[in-house]
């Protein structure tokens, strides 16, 4: 990235702790944008920073989650740092961030451990599948596992007959 402006997003509800990061980074190479809301979350998003330090408490609420999830959306291979006080032992539950951290911990360390991660695959969008595709392929498949059966397909679906029907005609698929 050399040459490039760098841009890194902390979100926290605590303005005390964003204010010290923010002169903690002061002399770093990075411009850092702060939000203490999702609303200025969303709308800093915009700028497509590279870097994301995100807390998963806001006002006592695990709010911080669903910001990581935003925020892989709306900015494709940004990486994610998810921190909080309190220890998470549930990797499993914050499986978009690509770092989970406890506080206190080094704001420096902390950007350079996520500069040094491979960038994540970034899968364009139009090459996603609809939900509308993902349907139709999966009342195909049970349709022909059930060898064209409707009413055993329907049963599978656990759907009526009828409803099936209808389905299939709204997928085009009779």
């Amino acid at each position: 990235m050399a040459g490039m402006e760098r841009t890194l997003l902390v979100v926290d509800d605590d303005r005390r702790w964003l204010r010290a990061a923010q002169r903690t980074l002061r002399s770093t190479a990075f411009t850092v944008l702060v939000a203490e809301t999702a609303d200025e979350t969303r709308q800093l998003a915009s700028q497509a920073p590279q870097l994301a330090i995100v807390d998963v408490y806001f006002a006592g609420e695990p709010l911080g989650f669903g910001m990581v999830r935003e925020l892989r959306t709306r900015v494709p291979g940004i990486k994610i740092a998810l921190c909080s006080a309190m220890l998470m032992d549930a990797p499993a539950v914050c499986a978009d961030a690509d770092l989970v951290v406890t506080k206190p911990f080094s704001l420096p360390k902390l950007i350079a451990r996520l500069e040094a991660l491979p960038a994540r695959p970034v899968t364009p969008l139009a090459d996603l599948r609809t939900l509308k595709d993902a349907e139709r392929d999966h009342v195909r498949q049970v349709l022909a596992r059930c060898g064209g059966n409707v009413s055993g397909a329907a049963r599978v679906l656990g759907m009526t007959r009828t409803g099936l029907q209808h389905k299939l005609k709204k997928l085009k698929l009779r």
